[in-house]
């Protein structure tokens, strides 16, 4: 959750702790909400958000053990992050236009804040900036994605082409693209990844070694759901610590009994040394 990485001092790791609580209660509403519009279709009787993620066989997360910091993670948990993106898309033929555009410098840029964040809809001066960033690199291709498929606003600049939809992954994994400029959502850094771009080297490594993944992304999704349409609910891989409180969660329950327990004996051998003093004292007067 932490964006400064994995190692952290104190105070990143207390902003780490207090961000994580304000997501929780954030998605909590969310999920909440998803909740209500099932109860109101099937009934009260439908089960809380909780119970289903306890009773489930399997939770399939949109992450990847290569591009995640490494933390434990219980058995039902099934990383399929990439499931889109296949080494298949190293070798996809683009059409005629967009090879075309792809020869016509030795620079290409792809710019795409994916589909939520849509440019459309950015401020105009937020736009206009991006405009004359691109009319300042006359020498570069830029590739916009740009959601109005009538708008006119870069017909000035012949080194801009604005597509509603694009391949993106066909024209991540193509050598011509030199840059790839996005809001860096999840999605698109794992193309990225895979695409190998914008290092050559280490990204060319960490682009083969996800590839190379012993079982595809798309091979875990088939494999475990079969599994679990077999067996149905898996409870020997619910955690039984789903059920233990705060305090047996985090082991307060035994710090406490081990530093109340140190706490006696180093009394307790306080005062057996002040009377052994007190008594060597006393001798020692008389």
């Amino acid at each position: 959750m932490s964006v400064e990485g994995d190692r952290m001092n104190f105070i990143s790791r207390l902003k780490n702790i207090v961000s994580g609580m304000l997501e929780r209660q954030l998605y909590t509403g969310v999920y909440e909400s998803e909740i209500a519009t099932f109860r109101s279709k099937f009934g009260p009787q439908f089960k809380s958000y909780q119970e289903l993620l306890a009773e489930t066989s399997f939770v399939f997360t949109n992450s990847n053990p290569y591009l995640d910091y490494p933390r434990p993670m219980i058995h039902k948990t099934v990383p399929i992050g990439g499931i889109k993106v296949h080494r298949e898309d190293k070798t996809d033929v683009l059409s005629e236009e967009w090879n075309t555009i792809l020869n016509k410098r030795n620079t290409t840029v792809l710019v795409s804040f994916g589909t939520v964040l849509k440019s459309v809809l950015m401020p105009q001066h937020y736009r206009k900036s991006i405009l004359t960033v691109f009319e300042s690199m006359p020498d570069t291709t830029f590739i916009w994605k740009y959601e109005d498929e009538g708008s006119n606003i870069a017909s000035h600049l012949k080194n801009v082409h604005l597509r509603t939809w694009l391949p993106q992954n066909a024209l991540l994994a193509d050598r011509r693209l030199t840059v790839f400029v996005t809001h860096g959502g999840l999605g698109s850094t794992t193309e990225i990844a895979h695409s190998g771009k914008p290092y050559s080297q280490n990204a060319e490594r960490l682009s083969e070694m996800l590839l190379s993944k012993p079982v595809s992304p798309k091979e875990l999704v088939i494999k475990h759901c079969e599994f679990a349409a077999r067996f149905g609910r898996l409870p020997n891989l619910d955690p039984y610590s789903r059920h233990l409180s705060f305090v047996e969660y985090f082991l307060i329950d035994i710090l406490l009994a081990v530093i109340g327990t140190l706490a006696v004996v180093t009394l307790l051998l306080g005062i057996l040394i002040r009377k052994c003093l007190s008594v060597s004292l006393k001798r020692k007067k008389d």
